[in-house]
This record gives structure tokens, C-alpha cells and sequence, in this order.
């Protein structure tokens, strides 16, 4: 995009460049005024000093430091470097971006292995005291499963999860067709009996 002021090239989403939209903010053309009025002023030397009134420099601070876009392709980073084809950011701007993205991610992936250590011991605890406690040993198995269904839905990536819900999975199954198969040779034990 182009600034519809002066011509010059913009990021998407703005009508005006940073210089023109400064030159028709009311607070910068009462500070602007002050300056042209006041006959004390002194030559100010900085490397944010965005225009000149009168021959005197102004110092003002600049509105935004984003990088500045050509055709929707990344020309200067945000700290006025100009950067090679494919880049968003020089390499001094990118270091600590990619320093503070990197540690959050290894933050996260020992939550989450600290947490699916959690679910696992939560497991293995209620699958022992179901063997323990021979009473309650339904709500044990209940609450293990619950357990483990919770934890494949927060974390469906860990391996540690899919592996215990595929082998009580095929647990269930063999409990399942176990009871299947005794009730079936009842019914055909009861059966030759009558007969």
C-alpha cells in the first residue's frame, strides 16, 4: 500500500505514513506551534528526530517500530535494518525473539510431562488399591478409567497415555469376550444337563 499523502510505501492496513499522520495530530501541531513560538530553543542531536521546523531539529517520538512491508514481502526490520529475502527480522532482533519463544515452549513440555506423570501414578495407584481393596474394587476401576479417559483428552500427543489406554482397552476386551465365553458354556453345559 501507499500512503495517500506524500506517495511513499506503507504496511497494509494504513492510509497514512508515520510522518504524515504525526504532521495532522493535534497534540503534535500544539507542540509544534509551542516550539515556533519560543525563542529559547537549542539544536537537538538524537537518532529519533523526525522533522525539521524552522532549521530546528525536533525531537518527537516515532509512533510505531513495526517492519516496514513492500508488497506484502518484509523490506526493514523493525529497528531499521534491512533484511534478506524470506526474513521478518535481523539477526540481532531475531536472538531474543527466538530465546524467549524456545523457553516458553520447553516450560511447556515439562508441565505437560510433569502432569501426565501425574495421571499415570493416579492410574497405577488406583489399579493397585482395586487389588488391595477388594470392596470398592469397581469404583477403583471406574476411577482409573476416568482417570485415564481425562488425560488422553488433555494430552491425546502422549505416548505414555495411549499406550495405558491401548492395553486397558484390550483388557476390557479380553474381560468382555472372557464373560461372553463363560456365559456361553453355561448355557451349553445347562443345556446337555436338561437333555
Amino acid at each position: 500500500m501507499i500512503c495517500e499523502k506524500c506517495g511513499k510505501p506503507i504496511p497494509n492496513g494504513y492510509h497514512y505514513c508515520p510522518a504524515c499522520k504525526l504532521a495532522e495530530d493535534p497534540e503534535y501541531l500544539k507542540y509544534k506551534e509551542s516550539i515556533n513560538n519560543s525563542q529559547n530553543i537549542t539544536k537537538v542531536q538524537s537518532p529519533n528526530v523526525t522533522s525539521l521546523v524552522n532549521g530546528k531539529n525536533i525531537t518527537y517520538i516515532k509512533p510505531t517500530t513495526e517492519p516496514i512491508v513492500q508488497n506484502e514481502v518484509f523490506v526493514k526490520c523493525q529497528c531499521g535494518q534491512k533484511l534478506e529475502p524470506g526474513w521478518k527480522f535481523c539477526p540481532q532482533c531475531k536472538i531474543p525473539i527466538t530465546v524467549e519463544i524456545s523457553s516458553n515452549v520447553e516450560n511447556k513440555e515439562e508441565t505437560t510431562k510433569e502432569n501426565v506423570g501425574i495421571y499415570v501414578a493416579i492410574f497405577f495407584s488406583c489399579i493397585i488399591l482395586s487389588f488391595i481393596i477388594r470392596k470398592y474394587n469397581y469404583f477403583f476401576y471406574v476411577f482409573s478409567l476416568g482417570t485415564l479417559v481425562t488425560a488422553l483428552i488433555k494430552y491425546p500427543n502422549s505416548k505414555a497415555i495411549k499406550t495405558l489406554f491401548a492395553a486397558i482397552s484390550g483388557m476390557l476386551v479380553l474381560y468382555i469376550l472372557a464373560i461372553v465365553f463363560l456365559i456361553a458354556s453355561c448355557a451349553s453345559a445347562a443345556s446337555s444337563c436338561v437333555g
